[in-house]
């Protein structure tokens, strides 16, 4: 993952200690400490948003069902999803490990599945034939941007790839030397 860390004995969201670095982050402490919501929470919110999470490739609006699922034994709806804490949670999540490398390239990426989405769905040959072109603009698009970032690795900022603790994400994220402030 590249904002948190996984138990690799529980598969959930690592919370080892009192003062670990997740409960920093006072939107995520409130899941985590929440009885109905708890770690399962907190680990199907990084699968949802999380820029390395396993389930990229799904839709956005399919993410938490799928998160859930894994998270909760099968259970796709395990948590109202639209309640303030974990709405707040997503949305911290998505602001701590923003990166507009990567927040451009996740943009391709869900420009091509909806496309491939629609014309899977799309009857008419010769709209079909149409939404091919777009396609094939979008494929363009993907071909540049992996051009312009071959010999880099866009997620080596990552705080679990540099092992980073949350506890100085917010510290990091004031930074303006930091990677969260990065224009490149």
């Amino acid at each position: 993952m590249y904002l948190v860390e996984l138990n690799p004995t529980t598969g959930l969201v690592k919370v080892d200690k009192e003062f670990d670095g997740i409960r920093s982050i006072a939107e995520f402490r409130d899941v985590i400490n929440d009885e109905t919501l708890g770690a399962s929470c907190m680990t199907a919110i990084a699968l949802t948003v999380d820029y390395l999470t396993p389930i990229k490739y799904y839709r956005e609006e399919d993410r938490p069902y799928k998160a859930m699922e894994i998270t909760c034994e099968g259970n796709r709806r395990a948590f109202d999803w639209n309640q303030e804490k974990i709405q707040r949670a997503l949305i911290k999540y998505d602001d701590l490990q923003y990166n507009a490398t990567i927040e451009e390239k996740r943009t391709l990426d869900f420009m091509l599945l909806e496309k491939l989405k629609e014309i899977k769905e799309e009857n008419d040959e010769d709209k079909r034939m149409g939404q091919f072109k777009q396609l094939n603009t979008i494929k363009t698009l993907i071909e540049n941007f992996n051009k312009q970032n071959e010999d880099k690795d866009i997620y080596s900022d990552g705080p679990v790839v540099n092992g980073y603790k949350l506890t100085r994400l917010e510290e990091k994220r004031l930074d303006k030397n930091s990677f969260y402030n990065k224009t490149d």
